[in-house]
């Protein structure tokens, strides 16, 4: 039985958890996602290694996709790129801020090769505002909103990345497949099938949960030591 999202040809260029996330939700939905990385890999390839490799942190974000290693500086790669996402349904993607323009795979610079594409992109902190110009992580947000205080010991940030968790489920339900699933390609309006998701914009959600944490210090050690160490 085909899934709901069979036939669907997505782009993901987005790392760490909240677009691959996302694209994994297609993927296992039925929908053929290529997953563009680094000539090196997607860090978390390196993260809890069970092949050369191949990390736990990869497996469990990255199920049912295809991937793409590339160089998006070599002008010949990075046109491969532009060219999927050319015949792409969607795209999605969690570039630094002002990155995505640069190598031209910006929402505009899409638009104009696939008039129909729905692109769904994240942010820490929004397009608009004081803290656009701002890369971030689940953690820093977490910092920087004060949802960090919410530790049944003390002042740390979750250690569950729970924004990360909540924006994939947001893009991929609310945003781009909701989108594709009730809109045919004949009525698709250009200029309206952008998703914008932003990890500042689910800490209200993620704070309904603080009462349900249980501490784990080490969980994720492998990613980036986020504590205080004793170091004489």
């Amino acid at each position: 039985m085909a899934g709901p999202f069979a036939g669907l040809k997505v782009l993901e260029l987005g790392r760490f958890i909240a677009v691959p996330v996302c694209g994994q939700m297609l993927a296992e939905g039925g929908a053929d996602v290529v997953k563009v990385e680094d000539l090196d890999g997607d860090q978390t390839r390196h993260n809890g290694a069970i092949l050369p490799f191949e990390g736990r942190q990869f497996f469990n974000k990255n199920r049912g996709k295809r991937s793409l290693c590339v160089d998006l500086h070599d002008r010949d790669a990075l046109r491969a790129v532009q060219a999927i996402a050319a015949q792409a349904d969607i795209v999605l993607a969690n570039f630094r801020p002002g990155s995505a323009e640069k190598l031209g795979l910006d929402y505009e610079s899409v638009r104009r090769s696939n008039p129909r594409i729905i692109y769904g992109e994240n942010t820490a902190y929004g397009l608009e505002g004081p803290l656009a110009h701002l890369a971030g992580m689940d953690v820093a947000v977490q910092a920087r909103t004060g949802l960090a205080h919410f530790s049944a010991d003390g002042p740390e940030p979750f250690l569950n990345p729970m924004i990360d968790y909540s924006t994939a489920m947001l893009m991929a339900t609310a945003g781009p497949t909701n989108r594709s699933m009730t809109t045919t390609r004949t009525q698709w309006l250009p200029g309206r099938n952008r998703v914008r998701c932003c990890l500042v914009g689910q800490v209200s959600f993620c704070s309904q949960w603080q009462s349900f944490r249980t501490p784990c210090r080490r969980s994720l050690l492998s990613l980036l030591p986020m504590y205080s160490i004793r170091a004489a």
